[in-house]
């Protein structure tokens, strides 16, 4: 992944669940923390997944958001992310 993926899946995230403030942990908040340094130089350019939590969560928008952008859905097949 590198941060235009990131940026276009967290565009996703906010058409899908406006509103809420989105966070970002995990191996690829280092993308947005660096932006202009290289993924392989930071360690993550092999990662293929960005772990989020929604603020305020909400548990029907949570399940809403795995079944179409989690592992082996719609947006992962058409992305690779």
């Amino acid at each position: 992944m590198d941060l235009g993926s990131l940026n276009s899946l967290l565009r996703e995230i906010q058409r899908k669940a406006p509103g809420r403030r989105i966070l970002i942990f995990g191996s690829s908040s280092l993308l947005a923390s660096f932006p202009d340094v290289p993924p392989e130089q930071i360690g993550v350019a092999v990662t293929l997944d960005a772990d989020f939590f929604l603020d305020p969560d909400d548990e029907p928008v949570r399940l809403k958001l795995h079944d179409s952008l989690g592992k082996n859905r719609e947006y992962h097949a058409a992305t690779g992310h």
